[in-house]
């Protein structure tokens, strides 16, 4: 029987919508090529839409190098890339893209094996362990590990076609989650030690990237003008990538395509049709955390203590644009890069003003190695955010107010909870957790407070008076909301006695501007020390 093929560059694998919302697999080369027929990349995880364009991204900064605005200007007018720049890259490396040669497997490790020596009756038996292709699902749905947005069962992971499996291969290299014994493994008979599993290099991460109005641009909108070094390539490039295992990334391109885990896909035929049902699995390159030296393209950064630099991370308990102020951060130092291209471009007036740009942010939010939720926010950013220092000031000030009323929520219902469980205020603790769990207005807050989001952000772009004006409506929303939300929760205490005077103990007005009450905090301390 013919040997196993499944060519990357040719082969119809990434799936895409089109301007109907009708979804079809297509190629590497026609991604690369069609992009204006195609509206978005649209994997069954946006985690595996994430990773895909990683990889496509890595292949235009080597085939079709941008060496300054100009450069990428070309580009982006002519709504299309060079076909001859990307014919000259595939002659050389096609061959590095089937996902089943016996040579260079395409982000596997061809002649790997993992072996075992077992002792039976005095003599020792080696034997190689093939594994199921359940460790390939990062947010894998089982039993124990129940997700908000499930896309598959153990079940579905027991037999794979090409196109899926290189789909989860891609997953499990990016977000890939460290905990767990690894295994030691062989290579063309060789020993290769590994440590337990690692994080992948994104796995953590808000994964931030720009949707265009079509493939072509989402591309564009997330290749930066980065210098080309001949040192800094994807993984497929590499001439042994095994040497690699224990270095540093020698630029962003090579973070694109990270050797995260050592794998080898075992394929069978099956009705003449190739699929894969196991593979050898390990650990393989530890994820580089100098992001002082080398940043990722997607990701955003913030100060430790532990590490000096570290990326943001999601939270399960907030949407990502309760965290805009953090992701759009001016700081050279902690600025996501993309957002930093996108904004030189706009200020160039190579981009236009006068549009939305729309952000998504993906990733997981996970406890040690097991998923609990996958997010993928998406947000329509007027430019002014992504160039005015000023207007996102003022997104950060709203956002601040929003954050200081649900603190003062949580403060007002606990208050209630103690005086409804006990006049004298002494409530069981543990109580009091458990109902303000129950009825936390915080629940009905913030969603609210997200629908008048949009608006509060269109209309900070404008002259000084109109974002003044937009930061006030947005203040006296948050307060409106939060008195709504307090009403609602203190009426599901009832209306007994006790229910009426815990729910008259506190004040039911909040104001969103955190100076003025810290103002008035300082004053009254103040007045107090005088008349002392």
């Amino acid at each position: 029987m013919k040997p196993h093929s499944f060519n990357l560059v040719r082969e119809k694998w990434i799936p895409c919508a089109d301007t109907s919302g009708n979804i079809a697999l297509v190629s590497i080369y026609e991604a690369l090529t069609e992009g204006t027929q195609w509206t978005e990349i649209r994997c069954p995880s946006p985690l595996q839409t994430v990773a895909v364009l990683r990889v496509l991204l890595a292949i235009l900064y080597r085939a079709c190098p941008v060496k300054d605005e100009g450069d990428w200007a070309k580009y982006w007018n002519g709504q299309q890339f060079d076909s001859k720049e990307l014919d000259a890259y595939f002659a050389q490396w096609e061959h590095a893209f089937d996902l089943f040669s016996t040579t260079h497997p395409f982000f596997q490790v061809a002649g790997f094996q993992i072996r075992s020596e077992i002792k039976k009756k005095n003599q020792v038996i080696i034997e190689t362990r093939p594994i199921s292709l359940l460790k390939l699902a990062t947010e894998l749905a089982t039993d124990s590990n129940r997700l908000l947005f499930e896309r598959t069962t153990v079940g579905k992971m027991r037999q794979l076609t090409p196109a899926e499996a290189v789909l989860n291969l891609l997953e499990i290299h990016a977000f890939g989650l460290g905990g767990g014994i690894s295994s030691n493994a062989t290579v063309n008979g060789k020993p290769v030690e590994r440590p337990n599993f690692e994080d992948g290099t994104i796995a953590r991460s808000a994964s931030l990237f720009f949707s265009g109005a079509n493939l072509f641009e989402t591309l564009c909108l997330n290749r930066t003008i980065a210098k080309n070094h001949e040192r800094d390539k994807p993984v497929w490039e590499q001439d042994n990538p095994l040497s690699r295992l224990e270095e540093k990334a020698f630029g962003p391109i090579e973070r694109l395509a990270w050797l995260s885990r050592l794998l080898l896909f075992r394929p069978e035929w099956e009705d003449n049709q190739t699929v894969v049902r196991s593979m050898f699995f390990t650990q393989g390159r530890r994820a580089d955390k100098d992001y002082h030296r080398v940043r990722d393209f997607m990701q955003v950064y913030t100060e430790s203590k532990k590490e000096g630099l570290a990326f943001v991370r999601l939270n399960e308990a907030r949407s990502a644009w309760r965290d805009l102020h953090s992701l759009l951060v001016f700081d050279p130092e902690k600025r996501n890069l993309l957002i930093s291209h996108v904004s030189n471009l706009i200020n160039e007036d190579i981009l236009p003003h006068g549009i939305r740009y729309r952000l998504n942010v993906i990733g997981i939010v996970a406890d040690k190695a097991s998923v609990t939720l996958q997010r993928h926010d998406r947000m329509s950013l007027p430019a002014a955010l992504l160039t005015d220092n000023d207007m996102l000031e003022r997104l950060g000030q709203g956002i601040d107010g929003a954050e200081f009323i649900a603190e003062e929520l949580g403060r007002r219902i606990a208050a209630v909870i103690k005086v409804f469980l006990s006049p004298d205020g002494k409530a069981d603790r543990d109580t009091v957790s458990k109902l303000l769990e129950a009825i936390d207005p915080r629940r009905a807050y913030w969603p609210r407070m997200e629908s008048y989001f949009a608006e509060f952000v269109s209309k900070l772009d404008g002259d000084e008076a109109h974002a003044v004006e937009a930061l006030q409506k947005w203040r006296e929303a948050a307060e409106y909301e939060a008195k709504r939300a307090l009403d609602e929760s203190c009426a599901t205490l009832g209306d007994s006695g006790r229910a009426i005077r815990a729910t008259a103990s506190v004040y039911p007005y909040f104001t969103a501007d955190r100076q003025a009450v810290e103002q008035k905090k300082q004053s009254r301390r103040k007045t107090k020390t005088t008349k002392g």
